[in-house]
């Protein structure tokens, strides 16, 4: 008799598992959303939901009695969250990073996780920033674009230029654009477009490149009397 009650455990938890319903969200830090309540919310008597970080952190309690539904806030989320109790969901407002992780319905009088929803939570577009080694004719130029977190891809364009010559070139995943041997046809506003886990944007800078200066004894002969000019725009 053991053995069956024991079997017949196993195969009911088996079966509780593969009928959670999983459900994924992804909102930007600021916004609102909303959690979806079950399938049939009339058959759950007692039931709530909670937030499964390093910690459980009870959010909102239904309760069913006869045909009218009511609910209870935890303390901690009053200002943050409205519910639809007849449908068992609630909005979270004003998400932050700190939100994201798994959310889970529980049926409190079976004590059995019917839903559960992994919110992720990304930041608003981050601009990339430029910056540049270098604006001396003959030299190298590097300019880079940096982007915090994971980049999904970067493309830069060269505004007014029709085409370019293999004296440019791309290195580090496209971060980087090499100018070989910069010339003073190389000046002009550079832009980077990229593409990251907090969205699309992009920045622009203004390259001047400069005559090199010509070396004479111990003296240096500049060619021009205009000093470099490298401006980041927004």
């Amino acid at each position: 008799m053991k053995i069956y009650f024991f079997l017949v455990f196993l195969t009911t938890q088996n079966l509780l598992s593969q009928s959670l319903d999983l459900t994924k969200l992804e909102v930007a830090a600021g916004s609102d959303v909303i959690f979806p309540g079950p399938q049939n919310p009339q058959s759950f008597q007692i039931a709530g939901w909670l937030f499964e970080n390093h910690i459980n952190a009870d959010i909102i309690e239904f309760f069913l009695r006869g045909s009218t539904p009511s609910h209870r806030i935890n303390r901690q989320y009053r200002n943050r969250v409205t519910c639809n109790a007849t449908q068992m969901s609630f909005q979270l407002k004003n998400v932050q990073e700190s939100d994201a992780g798994n959310y889970k319905f529980i049926n409190r009088r079976l004590d059995m996780i019917v839903m559960q929803v992994i919110l992720s939570v990304f930041r608003t577009a981050v601009f990339p920033q430029i910056s540049c080694n270098s604006s001396s004719e003959n030299s190298i130029i590097a300019l880079t674009c940096s982007v915090p977190g994971t980049v999904k891809s970067i493309m830069w364009l060269v505004i007014g230029k029709v085409s370019l010559d293999d004296r440019y070139r791309l290195i580090d995943n496209n971060a980087t654009l090499i100018i070989d041997k910069a010339q003073k046809s190389d000046s002009g506003i550079y832009a980077c477009f990229a593409n990251s886990l907090y969205g699309e944007a992009n920045s622009f800078f203004q390259l001047t490149v400069s005559a090199s200066p010509r070396y004479r004894g111990n003296k240096f002969l500049k060619r021009s009397s205009k000093t470099p000019s490298n401006n980041l725009f927004p």
